[in-house]
């Protein structure tokens, strides 16, 4: 086995795009063909990375796919990947196809980055797939930017969307589909089927975040939509990461699947994902057809992440999935996703087709899923651990921060959607553990939820999850239409272990879930905390929803379920543990559910 090692030494890799252009004519039209990646294919196995952006500033940086073992000693790596927008477009027609990146067939294994993008500042950054990294003594560090200060007027977008397309393999298809239209989408910082052996005396970091200044006034955007589309294995495992994202700064970042982190020994890890969102909209129209992420099927094992977000600044963050044992000794991690919008929209019209997750089917042993579907803004999918191996903290700090803040101005809006649909795969095999979470409106909490994890130990040691939605927002005759939130879980022949939650509304709360887990403490504290505030003021509004449906799967052996159907504001599913084996000695445990509403609602109506 070979090795690369870097000691005492940096490496650096930089990509910086810049920010003065301006496009003023009476008519300026910019019309474009299809931009496609297509990969090869292979008798053996296949190693790939394709890709496909159409549009600006769109970024593929940093992301390390089917590589030998990396070993970083006294030394730094360092990725950065920046893009800043500060264009003025005036009287301008924009068409574009569609960009599209598909993999190759082979005939045995199938490692592979797949990843289309078409709009503005996209982000696919920092993504690890099939990787290996031991870090002892240094440090790496991943940042994700981009700032959008742009100005566009009477100026009209057309876009047939993009599709990332896995490629199927014989033996096993580890992969990472990524597909991403609209504006400052993050998918960063997600390792796939990767695993670092040890990081000593360590810093890791991994930011990602967004900010949006932009002005736009009359103004038409019309998209065909994200689709992510994995492959499938006809003898043995599917390894897969599915992101499909559409709207305006979204998050799928720092997921972990199939990954194993390594011990943390007196080492640091931070991943950060956060969105600022301080844009203006003014005669607006936008309308596209939504996003899907769809799994492909397994001969055997199963391990799949599939996530879909709609909208804008919904958060599917800090998720793994199938990971493996994570041990921390005297050091700390910390997980931070938040978004803040104080974005000002007035006479405003927004069409979209929802967001859909649907999980693929496995053969004959196992079903390792997350299926995550959001539509809407400010939903939080966000630390949710699925079928995760043991934890053992010892002398150290884990930290979870999962936060929306909304102070956005809408006024004579029109928002109408197909809502959010999670379903999950079946199995027949002996064991199916899966997470599926629809969400659609704003500022759900589907957060801190726990499914099927190992052993859970805390000595001398904190942990600390905090979710929270702060609504102060202003709406001023608008009308909001959703197509409600509809989850399905998947069924098996043997055990079963399944949560579904499926959220509709505002600020509704299913957090701090702990689903057939072992938790043990030991002079050490466990908190939970799920808050939402409501000081948001409506005035002559119409929300009109088709509610939220749950449907859990079956079992012919143990089943073992969390089914959860919230519709509405405010309501509270918080801290509830099922099958939950808990031990604590000296120590202490804490959940704080908390729900406060001083809004105010004048000639509102609901149904």
């Amino acid at each position: 086995m070979q090795v690369y090692r870097t000691a005492a030494a940096a490496m650096v890799v930089v990509a910086v795009s810049g920010w003065t252009s301006v496009v003023a004519a009476s008519a300026v039209g910019h019309d474009g063909g299809e931009v496609r990646a297509t990969g090869g294919s292979a008798a053996g196995s296949l190693f790939q990375q394709n890709t496909a952006q159409s549009g600006r500033q769109n970024n593929d940086c940093a992301d390390v796919s089917g590589t030998r073992p990396t070993t970083v000693s006294g030394g730094r790596l360092q990725g950065r990947c920046v893009t800043a927008d500060g264009s003025a477009t005036v009287f301008s027609r924009t068409h574009r196809g569609p960009a599209r990146a598909e993999s190759g067939t082979a005939a045995a294994t199938v490692s592979q980055q797949n990843n289309a993008q078409r709009g503005r500042q996209n982000n696919i950054c920092g993504d690890l797939n099939n990787t290996a990294i031991d870090v002892t003594g240094g440090g790496i560090e991943t940042q994700c930017a981009d700032v959008d200060e742009s100005l566009t007027e009477h100026s009209a977008f057309r876009g047939s969307g993009a599709g990332a397309t896995g490629g199927n393999g014989v033996t096993g298809a580890g992969q990472q589909n990524i597909a991403q239209v609209g504006r400052q989408n993050n998918a960063c910082a997600d390792a796939s089927s990767s695993f670092s052996p040890e990081i000593e005396a360590a810093q890791l970091t991994e930011r990602c975040v967004n900010h949006d200044a932009s002005v736009t006034k009359h103004t038409r955007a019309k998209s065909g939509g994200a689709r992510a589309e994995g492959g499938s294995a006809a003898t043995f495992g599917a390894l897969q990461q599915n992101i499909a994202q559409e709207g305006r700064q979204n998050n799928a970042c720092a997921d972990a699947s199939v990954s194993t982190p390594g011990p943390l020994t007196g080492a640091r890890v931070t991943h950060q994902c956060g969105n600022r969102d301080a844009s203006v909209s003014k005669h607006v129209l936008a309308k596209n057809d939504g996003a899907l992420a769809e799994s492909g099927s397994a001969g055997l094992t199963a391990d799949h992440q599939d996530i879909a977000q709609e909208g804008r600044q919904n958060n599917a963050c800090a998720d793994p999935n199938n990971s493996g044992d994570l041990e921390v000794t005297a050091g700390r991690t910390t997980d931070v996703c938040d978004n803040r919008d104080a974005s000002l929209s007035k006479h405003t019209v927004d069409r979209v087709g929802g967001a859909r997750a649907e999980g693929g089917s496995a053969g004959t042993t196992f079903s390792f899923q997350e299926n995550v579907a959001q539509e809407g803004r400010q939903n939080n999918a966000c630390t949710d651990l699925n079928s995760t191996g043991d934890v053992v903290v010892t002398g150290g700090r884990t930290a979870d921060r999962c936060g929306n803040l909304d102070a956005s101005v809408s006024k004579h809006t029109v928002h109408t959607s197909r809502g959010a649909h999670a379903e999950g795969g079946s199995t027949t095999g002996i064991f199916d553990t899966q997470e599926n979470i629809a969400q659609e409106g704003r500022q759900n909490n589907a957060c801190a939820n726990d499914n099927s994890a190992g052993n859970v130990e805390f000595t001398s040691s904190r942990t600390a999850e905090l979710c929270g939605n702060r609504d102060a927002s202003l709406s001023k005759h608008t009308v909001y239409k959703t197509g409600g939130a509809h989850v399905e879980g998947g069924s098996a022949t043997g055990i079963n272990s399944q949560q579904n939650t499926a959220q509709e509304g505002r600020q509704n709360n299913a957090c701090g879930y702990l689903n057939r887990t072992q938790l043990a403490l030991e002079g050490a504290t466990a908190e939970e905390r799920c808050l939402n505030t409501d000081l948001s003021v409506n005035k002559h509004t119409k929300e009109k929803n088709r509610g939220a449906h749950v449907e859990g799967g079956d079992a012919l052996g143990r089943l073992t379920q969390q089914n959860i159907a919230q519709e509405g504001r405010q309501n509270n599913a918080c801290g509830n543990a099922n099958d939950l084996t808990l031990t604590a000695t000296g120590a202490r445990t804490r959940s704080e559910c908390v729900a406060g509403d001083r809004s105010v609602n004048i000639g509102t109506q609901e149904s």
